[in-house]
């Protein structure tokens, strides 16, 4: 039996060493918009119109391990309205999800979710017509959503310097770190850091295999920034979360 390992890891580690480090306190926030006036502050070609755009505030606490993000649209220029909320607790693997005056709890189940085992001789043959399927696993305790952001140099491939809307960026490239995991060029996840101070500018994820050919695109209108966060800051103020049913 002969196996083959395509490491990525070091590689990725080498070449973050050839850029300034990127930093994820313990306790953050950042803002991402799916539309580029909104963040007009940051970048001189984007307009300050914020006529219509969805934003997504995401708050990330290692201390009550859990990731809160609060979601927001406007439309003609009105006043920004509520679209979804959502907490996810990686203690207690449960999802949290909030409109308006509704709540719901769900558990997050992870089995099943990347592949056949190896172990099965079934999920073998499967692996074998799939390349890059991954493992069947059920996780019993999630690791800490806070820690999990200094995996950044372990799985991000530092590309070098690149000109994005003629402002000079630093580029880091997803790259599977352990091996294989799809066809290649199939699907890219680039991170965009401001040459001056590193600050976080765009996201921009394409899959071809989920049909998003078309880069999508999410601007950080408010870069990784540190922040004090008491545990009521990642749960919903005056609103009751209800387990969800089968039927939910």
């Amino acid at each position: 039996m002969k196996a083959h390992v395509y490491g990525n890891l070091w590689d990725n580690l080498w070449s973050n060493n050839r850029a300034d480090r990127v930093v994820f306190p313990s306790q953050f926030e950042l803002t991402l918009s799916w539309n580029p006036t909104v963040a007009g502050s940051l970048h001189p070609l984007r307009s300050v119109n914020k006529t219509n755009y969805v934003q997504g505030h995401i708050k990330i606490d290692q201390h009550t391990n859990r990731l809160k993000m609060d979601t927001k649209y406007s439309t003609l220029s009105l006043e920004p309205q509520e679209l979804v909320s959502y907490i996810l607790d990686f203690s207690e693997k449960l999802f949290y999800l909030k409109q308006k005056n509704s709540c719901k709890c769900f558990d997050i189940i992870l089995k099943n979710i990347v592949g056949p085992s190896h172990s099965d001789d079934d999920g073998k043959a499967q692996k074998d017509s799939q390349p890059g399927a991954g493992f069947d696993f059920e996780v019993e305790t999630l690791p800490n959503v806070a820690e999990l952001f200094d995996l950044f140099p372990y799985v991000m491939y530092y590309t070098g310097q690149r000109s994005v809307d003629q402002q000079p960026m630093h580029e880091f490239k997803y790259s599977y770190p352990l091996g294989k995991a799809q066809a290649d060029n199939d699907a890219e996840l680039l991170m965009y850091y401001t040459e001056d101070n590193m600050d976080l500018d765009r996201i921009i994820l394409r899959a071809n295999s989920l049909n998003i050919t078309d880069p999508f695109k999410l601007y950080a209108s408010q870069p990784v920034r540190e922040v004090t966060l008491t545990p009521q800051d990642m749960t919903f103020e005056n609103v009751t979360c209800n387990k969800a049913t089968p039927d939910d």
